[in-house]
């Protein structure tokens, strides 16, 4: 691996790994509690990957924090709050809808209760949204799994995307986008495919402002703010990618009752864990569930018997 790559490999992964806990035990009543543990750099904790920021200044929650303090290396962030029975989650723990829309790592809670007459039902469904990484950037992954390797145009190839894709999803009309196409084409093929990695890493603004000129020149000024918005989305979606890499996540369910259902990877005496990193959603969704059961034992003794009365009942009257 030359020097170049070297470098701008630890400059992308410049800050310490995070380990991201989140917690949840229930309560027979089917109330909940939860508790969010960021443990590691402060800036990779406050990079927006994983969104325990999104807490941060919600009132509703109890923050600790260590941010802080100065003489440590290493910081932690802890969340707790309690849930009523069957309460909504937002996506990401944001109450800011504008939020629910941000490219950060993006995962559904989903905590059910039921009190049915002969037993009560706790279900646990958590998912973590697919990062798309191969449709995307592929060359990236090629990199982040074999740093040694020999690993060219994966620069150039996040490049390719950003710019390709924002003219795809803009609003520009048919005519007029299939000729800024040829000349995007051109522009990336002469002004990025013939640079390192390292120097679109270097010159990433300057190349990104020269190209955005060129795709907002020919077309109407109304849109200038559209295609703006749309290149940030889809940079910050894959700088988020990006510093997902070095972030492990671990799930801890602790469920009333008897475990029906779980597809949980270890267990330590009543709980559930799930220990995983970007590799396991940089393609697919990453599924999480578990479901337990309490049975009202004094009812089903009574349903029982009145079951049986009710057939007993049914057997003399048919040999009447």
């Amino acid at each position: 691996m030359k020097l170049n790559s070297i470098i701008l490999f630890s400059l992308l992964f410049l800050y310490g790994c995070v380990q991201n806990t989140i917690a949840i035990h229930v309560s027979p009543n089917g109330s909940f509690d939860m508790i969010i543990h960021a443990h590691g750099d402060e800036n990779d904790i406050l990079d927006n990957d994983f969104p325990i920021t999104n807490i941060l200044n919600n009132p509703n929650w109890s923050i600790t924090s260590t941010i802080d303090s100065n003489d440590v290396d290493t910081h932690d962030i802890i969340a707790k709050k309690h849930f009523s029975p069957n309460a909504n989650i937002p996506q990401n723990f944001s109450i800011n809808k504008k939020l629910k829309i941000h490219p950060m790592l993006k995962h559904d809670i989903d905590v059910t209760y039921r009190n049915w007459i002969l037993y009560k039902t706790y279900t646990i469904n958590i998912l973590f949204h697919s990062r798309e990484v191969d449709d995307k950037y592929p060359k990236l992954i090629n990199l982040i799994k074999d740093p040694e390797g020999s690993h060219k145009g994966w620069m150039q190839e996040v490049f390719f995307y950003l710019f390709q894709e924002t003219l795809h999803r803009s609003q520009i009309e048919f005519n007029q986008k299939a000729i800024i196409q040829r000349e995007l084409n051109t522009w990336l093929q002469q002004e990025v495919a013939t640079k390192t990695d390292s120097t679109i890493f270097e010159y990433f603004d300057d190349l990104k402002e020269e190209g955005l000129d060129l795709m907002m020149h020919p077309i109407n000024p109304n849109l200038y703010n559209e295609i703006d918005s749309i290149f940030n989305y889809l940079e910050t979606e894959y700088q988020v990618t990006q510093k997902l890499i070095d972030d492990d996540f671990e799930i801890k369910i602790t469920l009333p009752g008897i475990l029906k259902t779980s597809n949980h990877k270890e267990k330590n005496l009543d709980t559930l864990k799930w220990i995983f990193n970007l590799n396991d959603f940089m393609n697919s969704d990453y599924e999480i569930n578990a479901k337990s059961i309490i049975t009202y034992k004094s009812r089903s003794i009574i349903a029982a018997l009145l079951s049986f009365i009710i057939l007993i009942i049914l057997i003399i009257k048919k040999q009447r």
